[in-house]
């Protein structure tokens, strides 16, 4: 098994503070494409995505690394009812998978949907 990064371990210890039931305490992430907002789909969810792309994950390792770590891959977090904000444009999804070399910030809040177009 391979050691996971300082990154993903900060990401993980981050998310888990998300989950209070605090509707203003979402998961924020920042990517070089914008900002996404979102609720982590706790691993043992009974949602059909959450379980699809497990599932996926575990045949990947199966077939491609079935004894040794998967180096430079430290996997994706799933999350729901994701806002996406990229420039001026927000897209709201039902559940997005975010891989985590993606990622370069994280914090806790709520996005500002107010819009800065005049």
């Amino acid at each position: 098994m391979s050691i996971p990064s300082l990154k993903k371990n900060i990401i993980a210890a981050v998310a888990s503070l998300s989950d209070n039931g605090d509707p203003d305490m979402n998961l924020i992430l920042v990517t070089s494409n914008g900002v996404i907002s979102g609720t982590p789909c706790p691993e043992e969810s009974d949602s059909e995505f959450t379980g699809f792309v497990q599932g996926v994950a575990g045949q990947y390792k199966e077939k491609y690394a079935p004894e040794a770590p998967l180096d430079g891959h430290d996997g994706c977090i799933i999350l729901k009812d994701v806002t996406v904000q990229s420039g001026l444009q927000t897209t709201e999804v039902g559940r997005l998978v975010v891989f985590f070399d993606q990622i370069v910030g994280v914090t806790l809040g709520k996005l500002d949907q107010k819009s800065t177009a005049q």
